[in-house]
């Protein structure tokens, strides 16, 4: 005991021999580390792991880098995507293979709700704890270290790193002992580096790892997973460590969907064979379009899958009535079903520093007009003009939500579809719940600021197409307030006018849109406020009727439409060439002006009926209202084309001995019409023609524009289907206008002396109603005549 030792005097008392061969420094190692950071921590009770059959490509690509067949140089994989996409399962799963075969060094699990691993305090103490378990020729090495410098564990982040793991491994290295890679472990897995507190401490840790390996060169590797984050996607690419990086994202690339479907299928297949009720879940419960639907919502992320397995896993409860729950089938009352995952939404939403822009810039994607002429409402530059920011702002503000919004530069994409169901639901976002109807107000008063900054000219492309369409769709929407009202009484509509690509679209659409969406604001004024805007509405559609060749052919176009059963029977995509008369001039004009012949789809119902109230009102109209006068010039052009022999000649096929076999034989009839190919068809198309179903051969070509969806006739083909159409809507219509047309001479004399064309032999009901009403038509005449 007192070897070597001189001078030694002991007077009295009891002496007491210990002997300390390194167990202090040990234990004051022991007492730096977290635990429950380790991989396979008691503390982690049930840690996430990728389902069986799952992830395999994700995993097999990590392997082939552990194992060195994949990108040698690469001493870090950054393992990133969105949050709740199954980084950690995956670390999990890799860290328990590793730990099995040999390979893992150490891990450190970060967990921001945990109070002894949400910091870098207890960081590298942990990861020196692991290396010393797990090699143990390194524990004399980090033990020496800790008797050095007792305070070693205050030092900076710099000096734990160097004198508990590079050093002692460095000295290891020189020994020979790492010179066969694949026999010894090697492998450090840093999980959630993102939920560590401070952000610049996660860069920070980079920095220190990646400067370790490049100075000092290290037979380590590193496997980090975290969310793509700001500063960590800037740390990432900066030059000395993009230079031994390998990335892995989990995108679609991996087909996750597949791996949440197989993950569902087996855990509802477990829940239907071991849970208490089961007696009482129905044997094909779910159905496989829960299942798709639950896919969809989930995004590619596994969070909300297993958010929904857990709640619907509840023995206390039924699990069909469970998952009702979820889907919104039955009221949810004291049940939070997606308590977890309304958990890490608030978590990332408390991170930014200015919700409202933030919040603003989600409401517009999420509530946006999905049906509106320009592209979506999801690129940078639309979204800041719009709302009047400055460009680079959305990029900006949306820096810290790189987890649930990806941005690529140009545009921005919502990486979970539940995050809408989060924010605007009030129960679960809270303080950060976006009112749909506040928000539908604000984005109608930036709508009417916006025609108001800019003129009529401006390029229809980007936000002008979006305001276009969109001002009605998130007026009818809005909440009524004040300022939307005052909004309303300075807006003059001319202002989209302007705008003539879509002018034909501003009377079909537009207008009847907007009216009708100031009707369901519900003002005590509403209906004041829309006859404010009925004078422009008259002013400029008389403008555009000017345009039209006036003449018998435009007035039967407007008495067409303004006879509503009509419509039903009129062919979307075959217009009456040989009624109108129409050249191609006529029909480009009309695509160009208001393409009245685009009335007749049943999408432009309510700006039909606006227009006929227009057509019907003479003091607002003036000349070109539908008053008798003009009713009787249309019934006498459709008369005349009915009547017109030449023009409406039987078809050939159907004259002679064929009619009088079609009526006195018709099975031999049939028999002739399968022998003649193009003859049947054209028989089909005449059946068509009867029935009201869209004709779908021999129509004219046409072309669509991206910014006008409708199709605009380049040409007519003078053949048996554009002459039965024609005849067809002739002798629907006639009816109607004589029972709206007045007096008129040459009506009269044409109903008196006139005969239908052979053609009406194809129509025999029709023909019957129309010469009905010309006798109504004429007794009516006459009967006025013997009053006057």
């Amino acid at each position: 005991m007192f070897n070597n030792s001189k001078n030694v005097v002991v007077f009295g008392g009891t002496l007491t021999h210990v002997e300390v061969h390194g167990g202090t420094a040990f234990q004051d190692l022991q007492r730096e580390v977290a635990p429950e950071a380790f991989h396979n921590s008691g503390e982690r009770f049930d840690p996430p792991k990728c389902h069986p059959n799952t992830r395999l490509a994700v995993l097999k690509r990590v392997m082939q880098w552990i194992l060195g067949c994949d990108d040698r140089n690469a001493l870090i994989m950054w393992l990133n995507g969105a949050a709740g996409a199954g980084k950690s399962a995956i670390a999990q799963t890799i860290a328990e293979r590793c730990y099995a075969a040999g390979r893992l060094l150490a891990s450190f699990f970060f967990s921001r709700s945990d109070p002894n691993r949400n910091h870098v305090r207890s960081f590298f103490p942990t990861i020196a704890y692991q290396i010393a378990t797990t090699i143990p020729d390194t524990r004399a090495h980090i033990e020496r270290a800790i008797e050095h410098d007792p305070l070693i564990f205050t030092r900076s982040l710099e000096a734990q790193m160097l004198s508990l793991l590079i050093e002692p491994l460095r000295d290891l290295s020189l020994s020979g002992y790492f010179n066969d890679p694949t026999t010894f472990p090697r492998l450090i897995i840093i999980d959630g580096l993102d939920e560590c507190q401070d952000s610049r401490i996660q860069c920070r840790i980079l920095d220190i790892i990646s400067s370790a390996l490049r100075k000092y060169a290290l037979p380590i590797i590193f496997l980090i997973a975290s969310r793509p984050e700001q500063e960590l996607v800037y740390t990432f690419n900066l030059p000395h460590i993009s230079g031994f990086l390998t990335r892995l994202t989990l995108d679609h690339s991996f087909h996750p969907d597949d791996d949440i479907r197989l993950f569902l299928q087996d855990s509802f297949d477990h829940i239907k064979g071991t849970h208490p009720r089961k007696a009482f879940i129905p044997a094909l419960w779910p159905p496989p379009r829960t299942i798709d639907h639950l896919i969809k919502k989930s995004s590619g992320q596994f969070i909300y899958a297993s958010t929904v397995v857990k709640f619907t896993s509840s023995i206390r409860h039924r699990p069909n009535e469970r998952l009702e729950i979820v889907l919104g089938l039955r009221p949810a009352h004291r049940d939070m079903p997606f308590a977890e995952l309304d958990a890490l939404y608030t978590h990332i939403f408390s991170s930014v520093e200015d919700t409202e822009p933030v919040l603003l810039i989600i409401s517009l994607v999420l509530l946006q007009d999905r049906d509106a002429l320009s592209r979506p409402m999801e690129y940078y530059t639309d979204i800041e003009e719009f709302l009047g920011l400055n460009p680079g702002d959305v990029e900006f503000f949306l820096g810290d939500l790189g987890s649930v919004i990806t941005c690529d530069g140009e545009k921005i994409h919502l990486s979970h579809a539940s995050l809408g169901d989060f924010l605007l639901d009030p129960s679960r976002a809270k303080n950060f719940y976006c009112d749909p109807a506040l928000m539908h107000a604000r984005f109608s008063c930036r709508c009417f600021q916006y025609f108001k900054d800019r003129e009529a000219d401006y390029p229809f492309v980007g936000s002008v197409g979006y305001t276009y369409s969109g001002l009605p769709f998130h007026l009818s929407k809005a909440l009524p307030t004040p300022d939307i009202r005052n909004h309303i009484l300075r807006f003059n509509t001319r202002n989209v006018y302007g705008y003539p690509i879509t002018r034909g679209y501003y009377f079909r659409v537009w207008v009847p849109r907007y009216l009708e969406s100031i009707q369901v604001l519900a003002f005590e004024d509403s209906d004041q406020l829309c006859n404010r805007q009925l004078p422009t509405y008259d002013r400029l559609l008389k403008v555009e009727l000017s345009k039209y060749q006036t003449g018998p052919p435009l007035t039967c176009l407007l008495g067409l439409l303004c006879i509503p059963h009509l419509l039903r029977k009129w062919s979307p995509t075959s217009p009456p060439h040989h009624l109108l008369q129409w050249d191609n001039d006529h029909f480009d004009l009309d695509h160009l002006r208001l393409s009245l012949l685009e009335y007749r789809r049943k999408e432009f119902e309510h700006g039909l009926h606006l227009l006929r109230e227009f057509l019907g009102d003479e003091a607002r109209s003036g000349i070109h209202a539908m008053t008798p006068a003009r009713y009787a010039i249309a019934a006498f052009h459709c008369l005349r084309y009915l009547s017109d022999h030449q023009r409406n000649a039987y078809p050939a096929r159907f004259t002679g001995r064929n009619r009088e076999m079609r009526r006195n034989s018709p099975l031999r009839w049939r028999k002739l019409i399968r022998a003649n190919k193009s003859f049947k068809r054209r028989v089909e198309l005449v059946r068509e023609g009867l029935a009201g179903i869209e004709w779908r051969a021999l129509t004219p070509p046409c072309k669509t524009s991206p910014i006008h969806p409708f199709p605009k006739f380049h040409e007519k083909v003078g053949n048996e289907h554009d002459r039965s159409v024609s005849y067809l809507i002739s002798l629907e219509a006639l009816p109607g206008m004589l029972a709206r047309a007045g007096d008129s001479i040459n009506l009269i004399d044409l109903a008196r002396r006139c005969s239908f064309a052979n053609r009406s032999l194809m129509f025999p009901l029709r023909t019957k109603r129309a010469k009905k009403a010309m006798e109504e038509y004429l007794d009516r005449v006459a009967s006025e005549v013997i009053v006057d």
